[in-house]
């Protein structure tokens, strides 16, 4: 789990919504939201050579990605 009691709560919120988003729309079409929204974020707050950093951090990451348990997701 995560120490910073802040941050646990905002992942446990997140989840959450996401879990209430699955129930009216399909995987593809949330994951691709939040995923531009994620990049938004990212974009408006870092300088463009953090941004482009980012990015390539997290395509550099992309075979680390862990599925989702199936419980968190329904």
């Amino acid at each position: 789990m995560i120490n910073d009691s802040g941050l646990q709560d905002a992942y446990d919120a997140y989840i959450s919504l996401t879990a209430k988003l699955l129930e009216q729309h399909s995987p593809e079409a949330v994951a691709g939201i939040m995923a531009v929204q994620a990049l938004s974020l990212y974009r408006t707050f870092l300088s463009p050579d953090d941004y482009e950093s980012m990015v390539g951090t997290l395509y550099e990451s992309r075979n680390r990605v862990k599925t989702l348990p199936q419980a968190t997701l329904q």
